[in-house]
C-alpha cells in the first residue's frame, strides 16, 4: 500500500514537471516570437523611411498581417517566403497566437496543419475531438528547430538597404496600401 502511494506520488510529481517545462518553453517561444516580431517591424520602418515619410508607413507596418510584411520583404528583393525556415515561422506565428489567445481560428488551423504540438495522449481518435489549447506541448526538438528558425530569418536581412539593393524599390501594392487612409 505505501508503494502504491509512493508510486502515485512520484508520478503525479514527474506530470507536474513536465507541465511546467511546457510552460516554460510556450512562455519563452511567446516572448521571442514577439521579440523578433516587433524589430522586424522597427527594422522595416527604419529602412523604407529613407525612400517614404515615417508617418505614412509607420501605421500600416504595425497594423499589416506578419505575412504581408514578409511579402514586402519579398518584392523589395529580400526573399524570406521562398526561404526553407518560412513554413516554420508560419506555424510558430499559429502556435504562439493559440497559446496566447487560446480557442479561435488560429487553434482550429494549428490543429489540423501542425497536431504534432499538441499531447500525443490527446491525439487518438478517441480524444482528438476533445483537444483544446491546453493541450499545446513542444519538445525539445520543437523548441530549438522553431528558435532555429528566427535565426536562420535574421541571417537572411542585410544590416542596410539602399536603392540598389531593392527590387522595385517601394511596390505598388504598397504604395496604395498606405494611400488607403
Amino acid at each position: 500500500m505505501h508503494a502504491e502511494m509512493a508510486w502515485d506520488k512520484g508520478l503525479h510529481y514527474g506530470l507536474m514537471l513536465e507541465d511546467v517545462r511546457n510552460d516554460v518553453y510556450l512562455a519563452i517561444l511567446a516572448g521571442l516570437y514577439h521579440r523578433w516580431d516587433k524589430d522586424l517591424r522597427e527594422w522595416v520602418v527604419r529602412e523604407l523611411e529613407q525612400w517614404l515619410d515615417r508617418e505614412r508607413i509607420e501605421k500600416k507596418i504595425w497594423d499589416i498581417s506578419r505575412h504581408t510584411l514578409c511579402q514586402l520583404l519579398d518584392a523589395m528583393g529580400i526573399p524570406v517566403t521562398t526561404q526553407p525556415f518560412y513554413p516554420l515561422i508560419d506555424a510558430y506565428g499559429t502556435l504562439v497566437n493559440v497559446y496566447k489567445h487560446g480557442k479561435g481560428n488560429a487553434f482550429n488551423a494549428l490543429r489540423c496543419s501542425h497536431p504534432e504540438y499538441f499531447h500525443r495522449d490527446v491525439q487518438s481518435d478517441a480524444y482528438w475531438k476533445f483537444t483544446a489549447h491546453d493541450d499545446l506541448a513542444v519538445s525539445d526538438e520543437q523548441f530549438e528547430a522553431l528558435t532555429s528558425a528566427l535565426f536562420a530569418f535574421w541571417k537572411c536581412i542585410p544590416l542596410y538597404t539602399s536603392s540598389e539593393d531593392v527590387q522595385e524599390e517601394i511596390p505598388k501594392w504598397f504604395l496604395q496600401l498606405i494611400e488607403s487612409d
